[in-house]
């Protein structure tokens, strides 16, 4: 919610601040007697939504590993009622997290997480969906030792 709110606010600000300097402009232009419609108006794109359930009822079937390592331990990414869990992880005492997702340049479905265990720190997941696989990274934090760095990949579940 925090995300939604700043993006929101920042969006707001770019486009008052587009206002002002348009504004400007336009006076300076018409002290020096230009016509107006020498003004070309400030093009904004926004940010694409940022949202969380675009990916709910997809499963990933596949491997999560520490960088560097190959092979990695099988796994199952699960996208449901708008939260994100790794089956290797539940061993761990890792459950489920809210997710949110955006959508990067190339029209494929960028989520993140970040999931807790009360015993075990947390892991931060980011990754992409292109039609049906899955790639990312996690980044596993634990009290008092250096994050951990894994990748994962998969593909969708029949």
């Amino acid at each position: 919610m925090r995300q939604k709110g700043l993006i929101r606010r920042m969006l707001i600000a770019v486009s008052l601040g587009s206002i002002v300097v348009s504004l400007n402009i336009a006076t300076a232009k018409e002290e020096e007697g230009m016509p107006q419609e020498t003004i070309a108006p400030m093009a904004i794109e926004p940010p694409q939504s940022v949202t969380s359930g675009v990916l709910d009822g997809k499963t990933f079937v596949g491997e999560i590993g520490k960088q560097g390592q190959q092979p990695g331990d099988k796994d199952e990414f699960i996208f449901k009622e708008g939260k994100f869990r790794s089956t290797a992880c539940d061993a761990y005492g890792f459950g489920d997290a809210t997710y949110t997702t955006s959508v990067d340049e190339n029209g494929n479905t960028v989520f993140e997480a970040t999931t807790t265990s009360p015993t075990d720190g947390q892991m931060a997941w980011k990754g992409v969906v292109k039609a049906d696989s899955i790639e990312g990274s996690a980044l596993w934090m634990r009290e008092g030792q250096e994050p951990v760095s894994h990748w994962i990949k998969g593909q969708l579940k029949p």
